[in-house]
């Protein structure tokens, strides 16, 4: 066999292995949502990632799911539920939050009924930080290390990125941020709550009233109240607790489901 076969040889075989290569991953990744005969939904993941799970469930079902950031990590997982609801409790974990706007329909015997038209699910259940935990004093004081900085200053980085979906990454994970770097982390954040994006918006007044507490974060969760995106004043809504000023300028919001939100916060706050 000649130089020139060798090289046709050796660039098929190449082919062939990113074929094999490219399939192999695919079949790693599987998502499936099929309606079983009893009416209700069945969704079976391998390593797929939440968003294209959330708009499976959002165009199968007909309903349509809301969300600002989700965690990146993978999924495996098996749901069953008789609504979009239900599937996305399973997916999430029972402590996620979730508003809906409903909307009369007919169902399969002909009676009308309310269900979800839209669901929106609370970016702050769902990237809130964990909880501090007791660790030993030799752990302690390693914790603040080179490894942290290393990190911080990576999404310090990553916030000026072109790409809205890399900035909103880079201000969640900013939550979390080595202190030594309090100045600048604050000043990405502040810029961060003008974003030209919603998604960068609303995942930076989660950040912002996770860091600062509601109370010193009264200023800017009021300013979201008047943002012109639903996920950013949805997002707003989520992290307001005590302040009922806010909750009242909230209840007057032009979308029927943060109205309702809200509404549900205040009738919370007077049974206190």
């Amino acid at each position: 066999m000649n130089n020139k076969l060798w090289l046709v040889a050796i660039f098929c075989l190449g082919c062939t292995s990113l074929v094999y290569a490219e399939q192999k991953q695919l079949a790693a990744t599987q998502a499936t949502l099929i309606k079983a005969n009893n009416n209700e939904w069945r969704l079976e993941a391998k390593q797929t990632q939440l968003p294209r799970l959330l708009d499976e469930i959002s165009a199968k079902t007909g309903t349509k799911v809301h969300y600002s950031v989700l965690p990146e990590a993978a999924v495996d997982t098996i749901c069953v539920g008789a609504t979009a609801a239900q599937l996305l409790q399973c997916l999430l974990g029972n402590s996620v939050n979730m508003a809906f706007h409903y909307a009369e329909v007919e169902n399969a015997n002909g009676a009308k009924v309310n269900q979800p038209q839209e669901i929106w699910i609370l970016g702050s259940s769902l990237v809130r930080p964990l909880q501090a935990q007791c660790v030993p004093v030799s752990q302690a004081l390693d914790s603040v290390d080179n490894g942290k900085a290393d990190l911080t200053e990576q999404w310090l980085k990553q916030a000026k990125a072109k790409d809205a979906k890399q900035r909103a990454q880079a201000i969640a994970e900013l939550v979390n941020a080595d202190p030594a770097f309090d100045v600048k982390v604050r000043a990405t954040l502040q810029k961060a709550l003008s974003d030209s994006q919603p998604q960068v918006r609303a995942q930076a007044i989660s950040a912002w009233a996770t860091r600062e507490g509601e109370l010193a974060a009264s200023e800017q969760l009021r300013q979201a109240l008047s943002d012109s995106n639903n996920e950013v004043r949805l997002m707003a809504i989520d992290y307001i607790e005590q302040d009922t000023v806010l909750l009242q300028q909230a209840s007057q919001d032009i979308d029927p489901t943060l109205r309702g939100l809200a509404e549900k916060k205040l009738e919370l706050l007077s049974k206190q």
